[in-house]
C-alpha cells in the first residue's frame, strides 16, 4: 500500500475488494451508488443493509454522507410502493428481466420500423471541452480541491452515442410513475430506460385483465424521465427525445410519460409538431403496442447536439440581460435574500422567480440571458436555452455540491463559475467575486 493517505487503506476487507475506488485510492461516489443500487436491483435488501452499515462505519463515511442517504431512500420508496401495491386487486406482480446487451449499428432511422427487436445505436462526434485546470485556477486550494473530489475534473468524452431500441408487442407498466417501463411480450425491458423506481428494481406490476383492451400498430416512446416531478429530468429527457422526430415518419403516434410543467404545447408549437399525436404513458395500461421504438435519454452530461436541439426551441437573443433566480419565494432561500436581490439590482440583474414564470417565459428569459446566477437547482436546466459563451455563475450549499452543470456547460462553450455558501446565508462578496471572474 501507498505512504500517499487513501480511502481505502481505512476499510474492511469486504469493502477494500468492492469496487467502488478511484485510481488513487480514494472512494468513488458514483461508483458506491451504483454498488448499492446493484444490490437493490435483484432484491438482495439484506445485502443492502449490510453495506450500508459498513461504509457508515468508516472513517470516508461523511465524505459520502449525500450518496448514502439517497441510497436508503431509494430503499425505503421501493419496499413502501412495493407493499401498496401487493395490496391493490387490479393489478399482480412479475419480475421484469434485462435484455442482452446486444446491439447493432444504424445510421437513417426513418425505416427503423422495419428492423426486427433489439438494440440500435449511432455515434456522434463531438468536442471535448474538459478543461477543469483552466476553469478554476484562480480557485482557493481546498475549494479546487474539493470540486475535483466531486466530480468537476471528469474528462468529458469526444463521442457520443444515440441508442434506439425496437420492441415487438410492447406492453406498459403504470401503476406508478415511478415504475415506468415498457418490456416485451416476455417481460424483457431496459432497465436504463425506465422511471426512478423502475431503473433500481425488477419487481414491477402489470393489469390483471389478461387480454388487452387496445391494440396499436406503432407508437414512438419519449424516453421515460428518471422522474417525472423533477424539471430537468422531463424537460431534457423526457422532451429532448423530441430531437428524432424529423427523423421518423409523421403519422405516428408519440407517447410521452407526464407533462407536469406544461411544456408540451409550446415546445409541439415550435416544432411544428401536431399536437393530436401525443399520447400518455397512463392510458395504455391495457394495450399492446404491436411495434413501439423506444427513444433513449440523451447524455447525462449532454453533448454539442443536445443544445443544437434546444436551439430550435429558444428565441434568438434579442436585448442581452443579466439575470438572478431568487429563491425569496421558497423555503429553501438564505436568510439575507433580500439583500442578495438588492447587490444584484445594483449590478444590473434582474431578479427572476421561476415559479411565476411560464415555460415560455423561461425560455425567453434564458434565450436572452448573457448571464445566469442561480443556486443548485433542477431549474438550471434552463440552459440548454442560452446562447454559446454565456456564462453561469452556480451556487452551492456546501454540504451538497455536483458537477452536472458545469460538466453540462462545456458542450456550449460557457464561461462557468461557482462560489460554496452556506445554506442559510450568502457571502455577498464571494457572489461578486465569482460573477467578476465571468468577465461580462
Amino acid at each position: 500500500m501507498s505512504n500517499l493517505h487513501t480511502d481505502r487503506s481505512e476499510v474492511c476487507d469486504i469493502l477494500r475488494d468492492s469496487d467502488i475506488w478511484l485510481d488513487n485510492g480514494n472512494v468513488d461516489m458514483f461508483k458506491v451508488s451504483n454498488a448499492l443500487n446493484n444490490l437493490l436491483k435483484i432484491g438482495n435488501f439484506d445485502g443492502f443493509e449490510h453495506m450500508i452499515t459498513l461504509l457508515k462505519n468508516t472513517k470516508m463515511a461523511e465524505k459520502i454522507k449525500f450518496r448514502l442517504t439517497r441510497a436508503e431512500s431509494q430503499r425505503d420508496s421501493i419496499l413502501h410502493l412495493i407493499k401498496i401495491a401487493d395490496k391493490a386487486t387490479d393489478i399482480e406482480r412479475i419480475i421484469l428481466k434485462p435484455y442482452d446487451t446486444k446491439k447493432s449499428e444504424v445510421g437513417f432511422i426513418g425505416d427503423i420500423f422495419n428492423q426486427a427487436q433489439g438494440l440500435y445505436f449511432r455515434n456522434n462526434s463531438s468536442s471535448q471541452f474538459s478543461s477543469f485546470d483552466d476553469d478554476f485556477y484562480n480557485y482557493k486550494h481546498e475549494d479546487k480541491n474539493t470540486l475535483r473530489e466531486k466530480g468537476f475534473a471528469k474528462v468529458l468524452s469526444d463521442r457520443s452515442q444515440e441508442r434506439f431500441r425496437i420492441v415487438d408487442n410492447a406492453r406498459v407498466h403504470t401503476f406508478n410513475h415511478n415504475f415506468y417501463a415498457v418490456s416485451d411480450e416476455n417481460g424483457f425491458y431496459d432497465s436504463s430506460n425506465a422511471a426512478r423506481l423502475a431503473k433500481l428494481s425488477h419487481v414491477n406490476y402489470i393489469s390483471v385483465n389478461k387480454t388487452p383492451e387496445k391494440y396499436i400498430e406503432k407508437a414512438i416512446f419519449l424516453p421515460i424521465d428518471h422522474a417525472c416531478n423533477n424539471y430537468y429530468h422531463a424537460l431534457s429527457e423526457c422532451f429532448g427525445g423530441l430531437k428524432f422526430i424529423s427523423e421518423l415518419p409523421s403519422d405516428i403516434p408519440i407517447v410521452y410519460t407526464e407533462d407536469r410543467f406544461d411544456v408540451l404545447d409550446f415546445i409541439a408549437s415550435r416544432l411544428c409538431i401536431d399536437r393530436n399525436r401525443f399520447i400518455s404513458i397512463k392510458t395504455l395500461s391495457n394495450a399492446v403496442i404491436e411495434k413501439a421504438l423506444q427513444l433513449y435519454p440523451c447524455n447525462f452530461t449532454w453533448d454539442k447536439n443536445t443544445y443544437l436541439f434546444f436551439k430550435q426551441i429558444s428565441y434568438p437573443q434579442t436585448i442581452p440581460s443579466k439575470i438572478y433566480i431568487s429563491r425569496s419565494k421558497s423555503s429553501r432561500g438564505p436568510s439575507n435574500e433580500l439583500e442578495v436581490e438588492n447587490e444584484m439590482r445594483n449590478l444590473g440583474f434582474d431578479i427572476v422567480y421561476a415559479e411565476d414564470l411560464t415555460f415560455a417565459q423561461q425560455v425567453l428569459s434564458f434565450s436572452n440571458a448573457s448571464i445566469v446566477v442561480s443556486p443548485h437547482g433542477a431549474g438550471l436546466a434552463n440552459i440548454l436555452f442560452m446562447q454559446k459563451g454565456s456564462a453561469l455563475v452556480e451556487i452551492f450549499n456546501r454540504d451538497y455540491i455536483q458537477p452536472d452543470f458545469y460538466l453540462r456547460s462545456r458542450h456550449n462553450d460557457m464561461k462557468y463559475q461557482c462560489t460554496i455558501q452556506s445554506d442559510s446565508f450568502f457571502n455577498i462578496d464571494d457572489l461578486k467575486e465569482a460573477i467578476a471572474r465571468c468577465g461580462i
